[in-house]
């Protein structure tokens, strides 16, 4: 999702949110746990903050 205003109401404000669409839960965990995003997560860690949540049927 891109644009758009949106109210921070609790927690920590982030300059850029980024969702998503998987057609599973399982899928989604299956993506997280893959080697290829293992890998290019380990180019993220230490150069972004990060929170991660997998929310089903939103």
């Amino acid at each position: 999702a891109r644009g758009g205003a949106y109210a921070q109401l609790e927690g920590r404000d982030r300059a850029r949110n980024v969702l998503a669409r998987f057609p599973s839960l399982a899928a989604a965990e299956a993506c997280y746990r893959s080697a290829a995003y293992q890998e290019a997560l380990s180019f993220a860690r230490g150069a972004s903050e990060r929170d991660l949540v997998i929310v089903e049927g939103v």
